[in-house]
């Protein structure tokens, strides 16, 4: 989920507020990962399958010396080995990164299970609506708590009123 999001709909429309959330927002990279299958649906540089970013982010050089930078995680690794597939020769310039990321990838075992995705901020790393909203606005949100009191005896389009006025939230031209 990265770049720009063309089109119209309801997908589009929560990639979009995601990405804004990942680069104006709480939420950072390592919210959304991938939990290491098989690896026949990772991609091995653009998807954060090692749960702190896309190693294209950290290792973008080396990406771009790749034969296939949308290659799979598991055409990268077979019999617990990685191997990479170079268009030209790697060069002293990029064979530190190169030992930096073998160093980053670690040992990974693949399964015989498809992968999934997991989402950080729960515990049992299932999407759930209402923690992402607490922790966005936990975020977000001014810290100071003012309590909402609503008067029974005035108008509703009072109480809004006095609700916007307390909180800045009036439509004028300095808050528009």
């Amino acid at each position: 989920m990265n770049g720009k999001v063309k089109g119209s709909g309801v997908w589009t429309s929560i990639v979009k507020l995601f990405n804004k959330l990942k680069t104006e927002g709480p939420l950072s990279s390592n919210v959304l990962r991938v939990k290491v299958g098989n690896g026949n649906s990772i991609r091995f540089w653009k998807d954060n399958w090692k749960g702190d970013g896309s190693l294209a982010s950290k290792f973008n050089r080396l990406m771009y010396l790749d034969t296939d930078p949308d290659c799979l995680l598991s055409w990268r690794l077979t019999n617990g080995n990685w191997a990479c597939q170079w268009a030209r020769d790697i060069g002293p310039r990029n064979s530190v990164q190169l030992s930096s990321l073998i160093d980053h990838l670690g040992p990974v075992e693949r399964r015989d299970v498809m992968d999934s995705w997991e989402w950080s901020l729960a515990t049992d790393c299932k999407f759930n609506i209402s923690i992402t909203r607490k922790f966005i606005d936990d975020a977000s949100l001014p810290s100071e708590i003012i309590d909402t009191i609503w008067v029974k005896e005035v108008p509703r389009k009072v109480n809004i009123f006095l609700w916007r006025v307390a909180w800045d939230r009036l439509p004028t031209r300095l808050n528009g």
